[in-house]
């Protein structure tokens, strides 16, 4: 069976309850893991299938914490490390009706920053697994960018799938031209590229999903499609030596909380390739985990399992 490695940092989100008010104003807060790779670990592992999440956590409260909601979740563990030499990452995160939250992070020097490839050796690909990368793991340290060009090359040799999605993080680099050009050769060493439009329009100078997604193919023959999120209206597929076409969203009656909705779109993607299912109706479950995602406070609380998935796409 194939299974999902992904690599990042995963952090301790503390959300306000109270709706609106600043965080400078908020009183109560709850708990919760969130990170994008992690996201979509915990969305892999709720459809049934399996994922293992690479990553260094402190040893500390906050990373036994992760450690056991990640257990809980199904995702697999036995890359996660425990290290004393710094602490695990933790954000604070604005409750609001509408729009994006304000959100806080303190993770420098924290232990995800201080990964080395020699710590993660034994790390097994094969040639049917899908290997998910983001634009935030590799932003965090030397070492995070070491480690995840490690696992593209493991996974080139093994044969397996890489998936990449930019999430783009501006306040993780040093200035814009050296995220571009970062991003954009993690990009060129995948095989499925999931930029959103407005990233897309960033990173290749291109205003149309259709010249986006060719700025893409026309420069790597190993990327066999990339798939632009377009948000509500759906997303463009592009394969390689075909025509683009949008694969129609989904609409939802309202929108609760948007962060998360994104790493869910990798989800569904993944998830309908691992089914074996052609690619537009991979998306097309990215498309429908995406919209369940929105309608649910928390990064990746409106997730489905399978049973969930498949009576939306009724």
């Amino acid at each position: 069976m194939p299974k999902v490695l992904t690599v990042g940092e995963p952090l301790v989100v503390f959300a306000s309850q109270e709706q609106d008010a600043t965080l400078s104003e908020a009183q109560t807060f709850k708990k919760y893991p969130a990170g994008a790779e992690l996201n979509v670990a915990v969305g892999i592992a709720k459809l049934g299938y399996e994922c293992e999440y690479i990553t260094q956590i402190g040893d500390d409260p906050f990373g036994v914490f992760l450690r056991s909601e990640l257990k809980k979740a199904g995702v697999g563990t036995k890359y996660v490390r425990q290290v004393k030499t710094g602490p695990t990452g933790i954000q604070f995160k604005q409750l609001v009706t509408k729009g994006d939250p304000n959100t806080i992070y303190y993770r420098r020097h924290s232990a995800a920053t201080q990964v080395t490839v020699e710590s993660f050796e034994t790390v097994k690909i094969h040639s049917n697994d899908f290997v998910h990368i983001t634009g935030i793991f590799p932003a965090i340290s030397t070492g995070a960018r070491q480690l995840t060009d490690y696992l593209i090359n493991e996974a080139r040799s093994a044969g397996a799938t890489i998936t990449f999605d930019p999430n783009l993080r501006p306040s993780l680099w040093a200035d814009e031209n050296t995220m571009i050009t970062n991003i954009n050769s993690l990009a060129l060493a995948a095989n499925i590229v999931m930029p959103g439009l407005k990233e897309g329009q960033l990173l290749t100078g291109q205003q149309e999903p259709d010249d986006i997604a060719n700025f893409y193919l026309q420069q790597c023959p190993a990327i066999l499609a990339v798939i632009i999120k377009l948000g509500p209206e759906g997303a463009y597929l592009k394969l390689r030596e075909k025509s683009g076409t949008v694969i129609p969203g989904f609409t939802v009656s309202r929108v609760i909380d948007t962060v998360g909705a994104g790493d869910g779109f990798d989800v569904g993607v993944l998830m309908g390739m691992m089914a074996g299912k052609s690619l537009p109706d991979a998306v097309t479950r990215g498309n429908a985990i995406g919209a369940m995602a929105i309608q649910k406070q928390g990064d990746n609380e409106g997730y489905p399992n399978k049973q969930q998935l498949e009576t939306f796409l009724m």
